[in-house]
């Protein structure tokens, strides 16, 4: 019995290149909808903050955390960064439940390259009308560093990934979640609190709620 069946692709000293998955799609509903069992939570509320709503009746939120080069900090200042997470959590209710972690992704350049491939239609099509030889030349020499910033683009996309830190808070119903968020942001507010965060859009969480539980695939 072969090790690998006709669904694997060979990897030649390559990034797999996963396909991409349009969460919209409602032909592709179903698949969603089979994660809510096996993941543990159901859906976004219907609500300004968009909590995760869990299977178990609680909820959660998920906020985007600062990342911090630990590595390029002097030993004092890593005490103090040190110190100041420990502040942090002792400021917490006892029994409150955060946890952090990071995943990487593909950089996605398509909104860049849409603005680019449009700035290069127009002007092939002014270079097609233009007449006067010198102005001609000009808009070539422009037309070639639009085309270098497109390769440039797409260079960025097939080789180059990026990485975020995500903070998960959990609370047992919505106005308990609601009052750590207002601590949490209280706490992370200071240029030098650990934990700086920016909250998401509905649609950002979506996206990244996909990716963490879907880690061979990638967001267009």
């Amino acid at each position: 019995m072969p090790l690998v069946n006709e669904h694997v692709q060979k990897i030649n000293n390559t990034v797999y290149e996963p396909e991409k998955f349009d969460f919209y799609d409602p032909k592709l509903q179903n698949k969603m909808d089979n994660m809510v069992v096996f993941l543990g939570y159901k859906s976004l509320t219907h609500d300004v903050h968009n909590y995760i709503a869990l299977k178990d009746g609680t909820y959660a939120e998920l906020v985007l955390v600062r990342g911090m080069s630990i590595a390029d900090l002097t030993g004092e200042q890593s005490r103090v960064l040190v110190n100041e997470a420990g502040e942090f959590f002792r400021a917490q209710n006892a029994g409150t439940n955060i946890s952090f972690f990071g995943y990487s992704f593909k950089v996605n350049t398509h909104k860049q390259q849409r603005a680019w491939q449009t700035n290069k239609e127009l002007l092939e099509e002014e270079i097609k009308n233009e007449t006067n030889t010198r102005r001609k030349h000009q808009l070539n020499q422009r037309l070639k560093m639009v085309n270098g910033e497109i390769n440039r683009l797409i260079f960025v996309e097939n080789n180059f990934w990026s990485r975020e830190f995500l903070m998960a808070v959990f609370a047992k119903n919505k106005g308990q979640l609601e009052n750590k968020m207002i601590l949490l942001r209280n706490l992370s507010s200071g240029d030098n609190a650990p934990f700086r965060f920016r909250e998401m859009t509905r649609k950002e969480k979506e996206e990244r709620l996909y990716a963490l539980n879907n880690p061979a695939s990638y967001i267009d």
